[in-house]
């Protein structure tokens, strides 16, 4: 999770997801040079999170929330991992509602942004990063756009971890 806010430095990792997925998180401070165009895609993204949870919990699938979604967030990697995200949620408050009884509501207030990667792709379509001595260089792919570029600084300790994603 990149972002651009401050954060503490940490790797977060439970056994299980170290055991079942090839993920890592590790939180940092990143700096765009186009913050603006950065914060145009995490809102966009957030609000098809938001605006997809009622659909999804009324029982439209992921696929047809895409074509209805995709003038809100034109970048399908994008798309159907908000999408995928807020099928998450939703499948969380249902689990929680058949625990308790009772219906749960969920509030998304802040604006993020994710994007997953795959082996065809090698790696993340809309994500790339190139590890420096003291910070590493990011690209974001702008859905209305070209690339945004920004620097981000992670600590020393996470640069070797970061150069073996690469």
């Amino acid at each position: 999770m990149l972002s651009y806010q401050m954060m503490r430095n940490k790797l977060i990792g439970s056994r299980e997801a170290l055991e079942n997925f090839q993920f890592v998180t590790v939180n940092g401070k990143v700096i765009f040079e186009d913050k603006d165009r950065v914060i145009r895609i995490a809102r966009a993204y957030s609000q098809v999170v938001k605006s997809a949870i009622r659909p999804l919990f009324d029982g439209k699938s992921v696929d047809e929330l895409t074509k209805e979604f995709y003038d809100v967030l034109p970048n399908y990697v994008y798309l159907e991992t908000a999408l995928k995200q807020a099928k998450t949620i939703v499948d969380g408050l249902l689990e929680r509602e058949d625990e308790k009884g009772e219906i749960i509501h969920a509030k998304v207030k802040r604006f993020w942004f994710a994007s997953r990667g795959n082996r065809a792709d090698k790696g993340n379509r809309n994500v790339k990063f190139h590890v420096l001595e003291d910070h590493v260089e990011i690209k974001v792919k702008d859905p209305w756009g070209k690339w945004v570029h920004g620097k981000a600084y992670f600590g020393k300790k996470y640069l070797p971890l970061l150069s073996e994603l690469e």
